[in-house]
């Protein structure tokens, strides 16, 4: 399993010690955060393991389950992702938070980190509803329950974008051959039409996490988006999902 990411630069942090001097996380939740800064990089692998800057770059500070202190009592749950943003210079937020570059350059971080490290592809962001450690997935530092609350956060709709999914559409399909009796269920993805088999490959009856890793798994082995199996998946049980997702 590989800890650095493949896209990245390499900028090894100052932790004395080496880098898993002061432990290893427990790889559950992916905390997003924005720097409210120009260059942070200087604060990489002491403070978060990962940077994205404004013109896309990805820096890698230190391997990905290194124990940093980007988010105080969540330090042990996973890797902290900064995005390089400063509203004063780059503009209000939500519309501003992200460039296309960087949008651009954490697909790939994302999906890597669903697929090589396990971290389901769920966004929290909930700043009223704030919860605490546990949750499985990506996080806004803005929905942590800390002792030093903090406002950092995407939008829903930047995570969209970042994955690669938009709005399913509203009608099913489903077949006449009574047979195989699949529902189809389509929606666009990266602006290509997508089908997928959900009914057959997706056990309703079981935990929601297991069902979206068999629907994912059938799409990458028939040369479909995995990614979109998140959309069909909440789009066709979005109570349990919510609430499987939520619980952790």
């Amino acid at each position: 399993m590989r800890l650095w990411f493949p896209g990245a630069t390499r900028q090894p942090g100052p932790l004395p010690g080496g880098y898993w001097r002061a432990g290893r996380t427990r790889m559950r939740a992916v905390k997003i955060h924005y720097t409210v800064g120009i260059d942070s990089a200087y604060l990489g692998g002491r403070y978060f393991q990962i940077l994205v800057r404004r013109n896309g770059e990805v820096v890698a500070f230190c391997p990905i389950d290194a124990y940093c202190w980007d988010s105080g009592e969540w330090n042990g749950e996973g890797p902290g992702i900064e995005f390089e943003y400063y509203p004063p210079k780059d503009g209000p937020p939500p519309e501003s938070i992200l460039t296309p570059e960087q949008i651009a350059s954490a697909g790939p971080l994302f999906r890597w980190l669903h697929f090589e490290h396990g971290f389901p592809l769920s966004y929290y962001d909930a700043p009223a509803s704030r919860i605490n450690r546990g949750y499985r997935g990506f996080i806004s530092h803005r929905s942590l329950i800390q002792k030093v609350m903090h406002h950092d956060w995407i939008s829903h709709a930047q995570w969209a974008r970042i994955i690669g999914i938009t709005k399913p559409a509203p009608a099913p399909t489903v077949p006449t051959d009574e047979e195989d009796d699949p529902m189809l269920i389509t929606f666009a993805t990266n602006n290509t039409q997508l089908l997928i088999m959900a009914n057959r490959y997706m056990p309703l009856d079981g935990p929601v996490a297991y069902s979206l890793a068999v629907v994912q798994k059938r799409a990458y082995m028939t040369g479909l988006n995995p990614l979109a199996a998140l959309a069909v998946v909440r789009d066709l049980c979005p109570e349990q999902f919510n609430e499987e997702f939520r619980r952790g």
